[in-house]
């Protein structure tokens, strides 16, 4: 008998593989890894910067990973720590200028990575993709919070 269900994780994983392949490429250059991407690309977004929790939280990876990266982003000079913004005790995780531009390289890759996966797609198919997505994600949320109380 034939299981969609198994072909589904499948798919996702092996999108998330392809994805994986075109960050590292990009970022090999500057010593990271595919791994950095998601904290370069969302503190791109936070000019202000994010503290670690709120980075640990946006990104839905605990404490000790998120630790690891930050480490080497701050090594290499790609981020840095702003004690002013956050008060006494707290500090935002902010991008250098160099790791802005890093962020932007690995932002423009993979838009150049979604527009391949959906130049076989029709523009309907596509907002039926978008959809399904936003439902999976919430259903990741809504897994998230359960697990938290």
């Amino acid at each position: 008998m034939y299981d969609h269900k198994s072909e589904n994780f499948i798919w996702f994983d092996k999108v998330k593989k392809m994805a994986q392949r075109r960050q590292q490429e990009a970022l090999k250059p500057y010593g990271l890894s595919s791994i950095h991407a998601m904290y370069l690309v969302i503190l791109l977004d936070q000019p202000d910067g994010l503290t670690f929790k709120e980075l640990c939280e946006k990104l839905c990876v605990d404490k000790a990973n998120t630790s690891r990266a930050v480490n080497v982003l701050e090594e290499k000079g790609y981020v840095f720590r702003d004690y002013t913004s956050a008060g006494v005790l707290k500090y935002k995780l902010i991008l250098s200028e160099e790791g802005k531009n890093i962020a932007q390289e690995v932002g423009r890759t993979m838009k150049k990575f979604h527009r391949q996966l959906g130049e076989s797609l029709t523009e309907e198919e596509i907002k039926t993709v978008r959809r399904v997505m936003f439902k999976i994600a919430k259903a990741v949320d809504d897994m998230e919070n359960d697990k938290e109380e």
